[in-house]
C-alpha cells in the first residue's frame, strides 16, 4: 500500500498499462512494419498459414488469394464496330434503329454515352452490309462487301 492515493492511482495506472502491452505482444524493442513486435510465448502471433479441419489452406493475407487475370487490350477502334460485327448483337442493333426510326427518336438516341446517334448506327449498318455480288459469296464472315 502506498500512503498517497495518487500514488496508488498512479501505480496502478502504470501495472494496467504494462498487463495490456504484454498482451499485445509491444514491447520495448520497438515496433515492426505489421504493427507489433510480439514476446517470445506471447499468444497474439500471427501463423503465416494454417490447415484448417477441413484440409483447406489459410493465409492471412487477403491478396494471397486474389487470381490476377491478364487484362484485355482495349481496342484502338469504337465499340459500335464491334457490335455490328458481331451477327447477334448486329440483329439486336438493327431491330432497335428500326423501332427507334419509326417512332422518329433515332437522333436523339445515343449508342453508349458519348457514342454516335442511332440514325448514323443505321446507316453505318447499312454501309456494312453484306451483300454477295455478281451470285458469289463472301469467302469469311470477317469479309465486308460493300
Amino acid at each position: 500500500m502506498y500512503k498517497s492515493k495518487e500514488d496508488q492511482k498512479e501505480a496502478n495506472r502504470k501495472a494496467n498499462q504494462a498487463y495490456r502491452d504484454k498482451q499485445k505482444g509491444i514491447t520495448v524493442k520497438g515496433i515492426t512494419k505489421q504493427g507489433i513486435t510480439p514476446l517470445k510465448g506471447s499468444k497474439n502471433v500471427t501463423p503465416k498459414e494454417v490447415i484448417l479441419s477441413d484440409g483447406q489452406l489459410w493465409h492471412p493475407d487477403p491478396l494471397y488469394y486474389k487470381k490476377i487475370e491478364p487484362e484485355e487490350p482495349k481496342p484502338d477502334y469504337p465499340a459500335i464496330l464491334v457490335a455490328l460485327t458481331d451477327p447477334i448483337k448486329r440483329e439486336k442493333l438493327e431491330r432497335i434503329t428500326s423501332q427507334l426510326e419509326a417512332h422518329g427518336v433515332s437522333e436523339f438516341v445515343r449508342y453508349g454515352v458519348e457514342g454516335p446517334t442511332f440514325d448514323r448506327v443505321g446507316e453505318i449498318a447499312a454501309c456494312l452490309q453484306r451483300k454477295p455480288q455478281d451470285g458469289r459469296t463472301a469467302k469469311k464472315t470477317s469479309e465486308v462487301v460493300v
